[in-house]
Parts: structure tokens; C-alpha cells; sequence
């Protein structure tokens, strides 16, 4: 195995990547690792005429950077526990961004409830999420329409996204269409409530779905989705995956357990599984990482899902840490801060990417296409 030496970046410390090396058969990919919290500009001198963001691209393992105007993310600090936040980007050249905005204020109650004060009024309705679809190549960001029923996405969490060519007829042209999803599983029961958005129309299904087979989850906290093989996948880090295809009349959901042992016995924080777990796409499958001890000695396992529809994982490594400290250009890294898994790269099978030290910021990882000129 070969190794890269590390860089540093805003919001990190250390990156360190573990390679393993390929045949030069293997397909060549351009891709970006894109950091899931943007930045806020209030002035406009740094947006060109007609757009919404710019995105600052840079080859893994540096990390790319989206900046928006405040005019669609106003007055909110960027930070992973608030608003802008990047919840999911398309290989296609899109991203869906959630910001929080200031809601109209309801007007006044009367009775009883005239004597709310306007302060806490504004306080109680000051701030609503609102989701946008993001076009890279454009820098145009288009507001996505609240869902009719059942009130805005609160849970960027549960928010997914994909697309699929559409249209074009026999000339050779068409365009992309995008599905926006969001998956709520109703626990102690056999269905779940998918929310859809289509780009395509502008209008917003809220659906029923049932579990394909006899498995389902006990419990359920949905920690990022993933588009993959022209299906969402709902991951909770602590129980497994929930799939299906929005794009399909009839949508089924497949649960897929982690691998055996993976599941804690006792719940840890939602930190500790995001720093120590991750499900990612890599070579064309789903890979599911854990930093996380054996016999007393801390290493990095890997599984690949051989076969979802019989939840067959295959276990591809297990890398002591000893591996990794070993190399002469990492006995520059202090061991006292702690390693958290952020990506793998989405060709190359071998290589993962984690984030060393405190100051440890989310980040999607995904292709980037080239369009034609």
C-alpha cells in the first residue's frame, strides 16, 4: 500500500489517505470533496452578474469550498448545527442547499391570545427552513416550493437527492430531471411516509411505502442519504440502510441490517458514530467503514454490500492504525487527536480519506462532471 502526505485545510487539521495500489487499467475520474458547510458573503462584488454562489474547486485530498449570498442565506453563521448547509450533491453538476429564512409573521391572534408580544412573535416565527437545487455549471440557485401537506422539511437529515436523464426526443438533446426526497419511517409499523418533489413538474407526492420483504428497523435515526445504482438510501449509522427508487411508480423499501457485529449494544452519541462510521459509494458499490477496536487494538474495517436484496456484506479489510502511524511522513501528526472517517474515493476502491484533529467539519464526496462547451 502507498501513502499521501497529508494537507491542511480551513477546518481541518491533517488529512490522511490510505491508497492501495491500482492497475493502469483503472478508469480516471475527476471528483471533488466538497465541504457540507458553506460560507456567507453579504457583498455582491464576488458573485458574478446573475448568480447565487461560487464554488471554489480543489483536487482531494484539499477540500472544495461553495460560498453563497446572504440574499438567500441572511444573517445565519455557518456552522454544522445551523443553516446554509450542503445536504446532498449530484454528479450531474447539482447540489441541494438548506438555508434557514425569515418567515412572514402570522398575523395577530385575538382573544386570549392577543396578548403574545410581538418580541416573542418574532422569536417563535422568525426562522424557517428552505431547501435550494443549486446548478454548479450555472451558479443559480432555484428555490424549491414547501411541500403542500404536512409542512417544510424540517430534518435535512432525511432529505435526499437524485437525478435521471429525461426528454430529448430523437435529437440528441434532453435534459435532467431531479427527484428531492424525504423518508419518514413510522416505527411499530410495516410502511414509512415518503414526501417526493419532481423538478421536472414543480409539484410535490406524499406517498405510503411499504418494506420489500419481512425485515424492518426497530428504531430509527437517519443520519445522511446517499444516491446510488438509481436509488436513495436512508442510513442510520447505528441499524443499517433503507432504499428505494423515486423514480418508479410502485416504491418498495429494502432494509438493509449492517454488517454482523456492527450494531452497538448500547446506543452511542450521534457524534461518536458520525466521527467513527461511514457508508459511502465507491467502485460502483456501497461501502460501509468503522474505525472501532479489535482485542484491544484500534483499526479500520471495510464492507462492501455484495448483494442488498439478501443484505450480503463482504468484509474487504481490517487496517490496524499501526499501519497508518507507521509511515514516516505521519510521525509528524500528534496521535492525542482523534481520526474521523469523511470519505472514500469514489474509483479507487482502496483509497480512504479521514480528518485529524479537533476542528472536524462534514464533507460530501461525489464526481464532478465536465459540460460541454
Amino acid at each position: 500500500m502507498a501513502s499521501s502526505p497529508t494537507s491542511r485545510d480551513r477546518d481541518m487539521a491533517a488529512a490522511v489517505v490510505v491508497e492501495e495500489e491500482v492497475g493502469d487499467a483503472q478508469p480516471r475520474q475527476e471528483w471533488i470533496m466538497l465541504a457540507a458547510v458553506p460560507d456567507v458573503r453579504r457583498s455582491s462584488r464576488m458573485f458574478p452578474p446573475g448568480t447565487d454562489f461560487v464554488l471554489a474547486l480543489k483536487k482531494p485530498p484539499h477540500v472544495s469550498h461553495v460560498t453563497v449570498a446572504a440574499r438567500i442565506a441572511p444573517g445565519l453563521p455557518a456552522t454544522p448545527t445551523r443553516f446554509p448547509y450542503v445536504v446532498a450533491i449530484d454528479a450531474g453538476g447539482a447540489f441541494l442547499l438548506c438555508v434557514t429564512q425569515r418567515a412572514r409573521e402570522p398575523p395577530l391572534a385575538t382573544g386570549a391570545d392577543a396578548s403574545v408580544g410581538r418580541a416573542r412573535r418574532r422569536r417563535e416565527f422568525a426562522r424557517v427552513p428552505a431547501y435550494f437545487l443549486c446548478d454548479a455549471h450555472t451558479g443559480v440557485a432555484s428555490r424549491v416550493p414547501d411541500p403542500p401537506v404536512g409542512g417544510p422539511l424540517s430534518d435535512f437529515h432525511r432529505v435526499g437527492l437524485i437525478s435521471r436523464p429525461c426528454g430529448g426526443g430523437g435529437g440528441g438533446g434532453g435534459g435532467v430531471a431531479y427527484a428531492i426526497a424525504e423518508l419518514v419511517p413510522m416505527l411499530g409499523t410495516d410502511h414509512a411516509t415518503l414526501r417526493l418533489y419532481w423538478s421536472a413538474t414543480g409539484l410535490w407526492l406524499s406517498k405510503e411505502v411499504k418494506y420489500a420483504g419481512l425485515g424492518h428497523p426497530e428504531s430509527w435515526a437517519n443520519d445522511v442519504v446517499i444516491s446510488h445504482a438509481q436509488k436513495l438510501w436512508w442510513v442510520d449509522l447505528s441499524c443499517g440502510l433503507l432504499a428505494c427508487d423515486p423514480f418508479t411508480e410502485h416504491q418498495d423499501l429494502l432494509f438493509v441490517p449492517l454488517p454482523d457485529g456492527c450494531v452497538p449494544p448500547v446506543a452511542g452519541t450521534e457524534n461518536d458514530l458520525i466521527k467513527h462510521r461511514c457508508v459511502t459509494s465507491s467502485g460502483g458499490k456501497l461501502r460501509y467503514i468503522q474505525i472501532h477496536s479489535r482485542l484491544g487494538v484500534p483499526i479500520i474495517s471495510v464492507w462492501v454490500l455484495a448483494d442488498p436484496e439478501h443484505a450480503t456484506w463482504d468484509c474487504e479489510c481490517h487496517l490496524p492504525f499501526s499501519e497508518i502511524w507507521s509511515r514516516r511522513w505521519v510521525s509528524r501528526i500528534t496521535r492525542k487527536k482523534s481520526l474521523m472517517v469523511a470519505a472514500a474515493h469514489p474509483v479507487h476502491t482502496g483509497m480512504l480519506f479521514f480528518v485529524h484533529g479537533p476542528r472536524q467539519e462534514p464533507i460530501h464526496s461525489g464526481c464532478e462532471s465536465k459540460k460541454d462547451d
